[in-house]
């Protein structure tokens, strides 16, 4: 799940994801600056989910990612899609440097 948002947002939203998949996730908030403007990013990636997963309800977005919602949410409230599934390799190098003190990593799809 990737999201872009105003920074106060973005500090005070919990995409933690369920005890179940802590093990095996990533997060991050990012701030990407650019000459004419800036953005936030906030990015909560659990890898190896079963491939015929899929989000069809609010609820199902709840059990990765407990906090997602305030008290209240409707939790059968549909989760639509736009566009359409489309598969993406992605390949990324990944090295240590300053005798391992500063981590690397290189994406690209």
């Amino acid at each position: 799940m990737k999201i872009l948002l105003l920074k106060k947002d973005g500090l005070n939203w919990d995409l933690s994801p369920s005890e179940e998949y802590a093990k095996d996730c990533e997060q991050k908030l990012e701030e990407d600056i650019h000459t004419s403007h800036y953005k936030y990013c906030i990015k909560s990636k659990i890898k190896n989910l079963p491939t015929d997963f899929d989000f069809r309800t609010c609820e199902d977005v709840v059990d990765l990612f407990p906090y997602s919602f305030d008290e209240g949410f409707d939790s059968t409230g549909r989760v639509t899609k736009s566009g359409s599934d489309i598969a993406v390799w992605i390949f990324w190098y990944q090295s240590k440097m300053f005798n391992d003190s500063v981590k690397i990593k290189f994406d690209w799809t």
